[in-house]
């Protein structure tokens, strides 16, 4: 296989048997796929097209998957690591953004020729998912020191120990046009999940990565000069906060969280590393969709929800998607913001298995852009694919 190479998909449709409403396999289940990090922007903006990660004979690189055709052509050939769940579109659909060996990648969609934007300086690795502003002008990665860095590819079973290790970290912030790039923050502290807010290149959310009972707090807004490094949201004792993300136009950051009693302690690591299994099933206590203003820090709490892993907001602003994370809630919901209601779409059955990297399996449910539509990931009938859900 190469650079340009076309395959054949066999989409596969059923009614779901909890709800009824009609889901498509859109990968084979004999070959490891999954979308990109459920935030990442996937699809082309008419729908048709999705970036995706398939590995073939131990290999992974990213395809496009037409979704009319049932035909993928792979877009990336190369050697070393690829980290699979970082390409995201730009918001033209002219270029791909991807990080290859600590590199930050744009690939022409047209010719897909590469571009090197970015490499980390020797002594640094960078992480998996930098995010891009909206306009396309700048990116922002998170940067760890390899002497601190921990290999946790292999599940979850490393995640305290890293944590534990208070890894020296670093925020970059690289600019696209001039292809350089300034740390505007670092700390001895393991930090993760970098976001611009939407529409505004000046604020930069991140979190303090680690299971959830020992993190000072999670939640952390920076300036995009450097400036201003502030806790966006206090974290009480024995709360779990998890998984933030911003809605589309940037006005509103939203999570979800819930406090942990001691019948059986949580942790951040949604599963067992021996059984892939959740670990507790005797919390009681509601998780909460939350809202947070980002120029007042004013808290709103929006309903109860089930105990999602991940949730992302659609396209339009009114629906919520996430996974449950417990083995009596393997589902994938669709949460109504007007109504302040959630119902369930269908059963995503997956184990949480890692596959080589320890979120392969994970359903990261994610919109399609008429938000008619929910892709999520599963490895319910083999390896981990793509399946895709109605809404209605």
């Amino acid at each position: 296989m190469a650079k340009g190479d076309i395959i054949r998909n066999s989409f596969y449709s059923y009614r779901d048997e909890h709800t009824g409403y009609k889901v498509t396999r859109l990968t084979n289940p004999d070959r490891i796929c999954h979308h990109p990090y459920f935030y990442n922007k996937m699809f082309t903006n008419d729908g048709r097209m999705l970036v995706y990660a398939m590995e073939i004979d131990t290999k992974r690189e990213l395809y496009l998957l037409d979704m009319e055709s049932e035909t993928s052509m792979q877009l990336t050939d190369g050697e070393g690591y690829l980290c699979d769940f970082s390409p995201r579109l730009s918001g033209d659909d002219r270029f791909l953004y991807f990080c290859r060996d600590k590199k930050l990648i744009k690939l022409d969609m047209e010719t897909l020729d590469e571009d090197i934007i970015y490499q980390s300086p020797p002594g640094w690795w960078a992480y998996d998912n930098p995010d891009i502003s909206t306009d396309g002008k700048y990116a922002v990665t998170i940067e760890i020191s390899e002497k601190d860095r921990l290999e946790t590819s292999s599940g979850w079973d490393l995640f305290e120990k890293q944590w534990e290790k208070r890894p020296h970290c670093r925020i970059v912030l690289i600019d696209m046009e001039k292809r350089v790039g300034k740390v505007i923050h670092e700390e001895s502290c393991w930090l993760g999940h970098p976001q611009f807010r939407p529409n505004h290149n000046e604020l930069i959310l991140f979190c303090h990565e680690g299971p959830s009972h020992r993190v000072d707090a999670r939640l952390w807004f920076i300036n995009a000069d450097g400036t201003g490094m502030r806790c966006a949201r206090p974290q009480r004792e024995n709360e779990m906060i998890t998984h933030e993300f911003w809605m589309q136009d940037g006005s509103l950051l939203a999570y979800v969280y819930r406090m942990q009693n001691h019948a059986g302690k949580e942790t951040d690591a949604v599963v067992d590393p021996k059984t892939y299994m959740p670990r507790v099933e005797n919390n009681e206590l509601k998780q909460k969709i939350t809202f947070l203003n980002p120029d007042t820090l004013e808290e709103s709490i929006l309903m109860e929800c089930s105990k999602y892993c991940h949730c992302i907001s659609g396209p339009q602003g009114n629906k919520i998607a996430g996974d449950g994370q417990l083995a009596s809630q393997p589902f994938i919901y669709l949460a109504d913001i007007h109504e302040r209601t959630e119902r369930i779409l269908c059963r995503h059955d997956t184990s949480w298995k890692p596959y080589g990297t320890n979120q392969d399996s994970h359903p990261h449910p994610a919109f399609t852009p008429d938000g008619r539509k929910v892709i999520f990931t599963s490895d319910r009938e083999g390896a981990p694919a793509i399946y895709m859900v109605e809404t209605a």
